[in-house]
Formats: C-alpha cells, sequence, structure tokens
C-alpha cells in the first residue's frame, strides 16, 4: 500500500504540470 502512495505522490504532480501546459496552449 506504501508502494501506491509513493506513486500516488508523483502521479498528482504530473498531472497538474500536464494541465498547465494544456491550459498555456
Amino acid at each position: 500500500s506504501i508502494l501506491y502512495f509513493i506513486i500516488f505522490l508523483i502521479f498528482i504532480p504530473t498531472l497538474g504540470l500536464l494541465e498547465n501546459k494544456l491550459l498555456k496552449w
């Protein structure tokens, strides 16, 4: 379950960066 938590911590910020890039387009 810890592994899932780490993946979440890494995955959510990357989604935020992708959304920011899409909004800037």
